[in-house]
């Protein structure tokens, strides 16, 4: 033992164990130096909403209060069908209310039974989903598998009496894994045709499969990949243009932007038709944000609109788009509210549109609501729906009845989170 030039006691190592000293001190300096950038660049996602791959998708969903936990909406003229996902006394439940005057009045909640078929921890942003054609309902909501977190494969529910009574029905996904099925749409169309949408990783990698039923729920057909390659854990949306034809909205893989995907023979085959909000943003990251899609027709002439979310430096935000030509092009993004706007969705009918989204107040979360008369051309400004005094996230948007009405979840402090049905005014929605 002896002293070093600051007094303090060093080992005497021959030259050789000094030198395999030195190299397990520098080994540990980098180990602790990357250490350090991986936490940095943690924040950094954290900061955006995002998840670092290797932390886990579902882990970044936000863990919600008592309550209502996760919910869908499905609109058919004035003939309105909610799925809340609920934490209740008796455990976690899917149940269904209808409402026949445009969610004005709703009947009493059904609980949906699942006849022992589990279910995940389904947060917003990761809903069961709801369709309907008629008094025909279809549930869809991914159960417990042998995925990192949990998920497993898909499940339905079928109600031939506009809710009142569920059976259950098959799954839609046929590569028989029990491994993760999420982040799931669902549509229906005039013919009464449903379609499956959700993420699965069965070719080894995170891609949009996609399933069609002709009769009520009772089979699906083979599987089709959308995009084999997108991002890993963003909600899907879709609208159906006319019988056989239908269009998705998903967030993409490389670059993380949004893309637009189409069918025109019922959902056997689909094509990549565009990027909707081309705006480059390349991260190893995923947002947990997806967007809202909207058709519209006036006369003869259809247009599609869409709302998507991008974290792009000096483009952090939402944004709304439209195209005439099906998808294949769009117009130039137009931002939506401040750049801390998230979580939009759109609706529209004829030339009405109205979009929601939530956006920061005054330090709290709230949801926010513009509309157009002309088809996009315009909007009117932006006005608040939910009440400040609770935090409020993920609306969605839907035409009944002649108006549009918006939906959320919203808690105050130590509160159950309810969800919430309120008109746009209409003086705004016209």
């Amino acid at each position: 033992m002896s002293q070093g030039d600051d007094g303090a006691p060093q080992l005497d190592l021959p030259k050789r164990a000094a030198a395999v000293w030195r190299s397990v001190i520098m080994k540990i300096s980098r180990s602790v130096i990357l250490a350090i950038a991986v936490s940095v660049l943690g924040l950094m996602a954290i900061g955006l909403g995002l998840t670092a791959f290797g932390g886990g998708c579902q882990a970044a969903h936000e863990k919600a209060r008592h309550g209502v936990l996760a919910m869908d909406v499905f609109a058919q003229d004035a003939i309105v069908d909610l799925l809340l996902f609920e934490e209740t006394p008796r455990g976690k439940e899917l149940r269904h209310v209808r409402s026949r005057d445009g969610a004005t009045t709703w009947s009493a909640p059904s609980t949906i039974n699942r006849r022992g078929r589990g279910i995940v921890d389904h947060r917003r942003g990761m809903d069961p989903q709801i369709a309907a054609a008629g008094d025909t309902v279809v549930v869809l909501w991914t159960t417990p598998g042998t995925s990192a977190w949990g998920a497993g494969p898909l499940a339905t529910a079928v109600s031939r009496d506009g809710g009142r009574t569920w059976t259950l029905g098959p799954n839609p996904a046929d590569d028989t894994s029990n491994d993760g099925h999420s982040f799931l749409e669902l549509a229906a169309d005039e013919t009464g045709a449903f379609q499956a949408f959700w993420l699965d990783s069965r070719n080894g990698a995170q891609g949009l499969r996609t399933a069609f039923s002709r009769d009520a729920g009772q089979t699906w057909s083979a599987n089709a990949s959308i995009d084999s390659r997108t991002c890993e854990c963003c909600w899907n949306k879709a609208v159906a243009f006319s019988p056989g034809s239908s269009a998705v909205l998903y967030r993409d893989r490389s670059p993380r932007d949004m893309a637009l995907a189409a069918t025109t023979d019922g959902g056997r085959t689909w094509t990549r038709r565009a990027t909707v909000g081309d705006f480059g943003w390349a991260i190893e990251a995923c947002p947990h944000v997806g967007g809202g899609l909207a058709r519209t027709r006036v006369g003869t002439a259809e247009r599609l609109h869409a709302v998507v979310w991008t974290g792009k430096a000096g483009r952090e935000g939402l944004h709304r788009l439209a195209s005439r030509d099906d998808g294949r092009t769009w117009s130039k993004p137009a931002r939506l509210g401040t750049a801390r706007a998230k979580h939009g969705d759109i609706a529209g009918s004829a030339a009405h549109l109205a979009a929601v989204w939530d956006d920061v107040r005054a330090g709290q979360q709230v949801i926010r609501a513009a509309t157009s008369d002309d088809e996009g051309a315009s909007w009117h400004s932006p006005i608040q729906l939910s009440d400040s005094n609770r935090t409020a996230t993920h609306p969605l948007v839907i035409w009944s009845d002649g108006r549009f009405v918006a939906f959320w979840t919203d808690a105050a402090r130590d509160s159950p989170a309810a969800w919430r049905a309120v008109r746009i005014p209409a003086a705004e929605a016209h």
